[in-house]
């Protein structure tokens, strides 16, 4: 089946500008920054924290579940809809923590697990050891994005960005359908991984994600570009960032 649409930005002048910035600042032993406000939140807490798709944007969020890798935060809209609730939270813990389908490399492992086999450990940039799932409704009701990795948290000084270590997943669509939900979570958590140990081409960067996908069990993207001589007849790492039929066929 196809796969929903990546949302995560590595090849626009915005950027390449941040992720010079992070080089700069890794270089100089900027990392880990200090520690968050509160260092051990409570089941039930409330922060509010910015948001990115065409700009940035403020929501508060509610902390429903916490694990010994991630604080799972909802946006509180979503949670009084009833898009997300306790159930659903149980299913994203069972994905990422527990275990994946019998074609993984491990199936005793979830996503976050075999991901730090295979590529490494996420940046942690706030020193605290533990990624933040941020859950809202992207694109507010519309669109194929379900999941993204913003390299603006990962700056030390930034007005916009968190300053944490931060996935963002689907409230609305991509609860619709679990299972891809959390195809998406192991692509988008390669990307925050790959992100802790430099940069690359997003033809590279979205190859590792896509890859992420297939060795945790779940399907691989279908590949129709062979069948067009325009298509095969462009450099290896062409990369477009249209989304529809024209920007997929980088995926494939």
């Amino acid at each position: 089946p196809d796969t929903p649409w990546c949302g995560t930005d590595m090849s626009s002048p915005q950027t390449m500008k941040i992720i010079e910035q992070v080089r700069q600042d890794r270089e100089a032993g900027r990392y880990p920054i200090a520690r968050k406000g509160r260092l051990d939140p409570e089941i039930g807490d409330r922060q509010t924290f910015n948001v990115s798709e065409t700009g940035v944007a403020s929501y508060e969020f509610e902390l429903i579940d916490k694990t010994s890798l991630y604080h799972l935060w909802v946006e509180v809209g979503e949670l009084a809809n009833g898009n997300v609730d306790q159930g659903k939270a149980n299913q994203l813990r069972s994905s990422v923590l527990e275990s994946t389908p019998t074609r993984s490399i491990n199936p005793s492992k979830g996503t976050f697990a075999n991901n730090h086999d295979i590529f490494g450990l996420p940046p942690n940039v706030d020193g605290d050891g533990i990624v933040d799932i941020l859950m809202y409704d992207i694109g507010q009701g519309s669109g194929s994005t379900l999941g993204y990795f913003w390299p603006a948290d990962q700056l030390v000084d930034s007005s916009s960005g968190n300053g944490r270590d931060i996935l963002y997943l689907d409230s609305n669509e991509g609860t619709r359908n679990f299972s891809t939900l959390a195809v998406i979570a192991a692509h988008e958590y390669a990307h925050l991984i790959h992100f802790a140990y430099g940069s690359d081409q997003t033809f590279i960067s979205e190859g590792l994600a896509e890859y992420a996908m297939v060795m945790n069990g779940f399907y691989w993207r279908g590949v129709s570009f062979a069948s067009s001589v325009t298509e095969v007849s462009l450099p290896l790492f062409t990369w477009r960032s249209d989304q529809g039929s024209v920007g997929a066929r980088g995926y494939e």
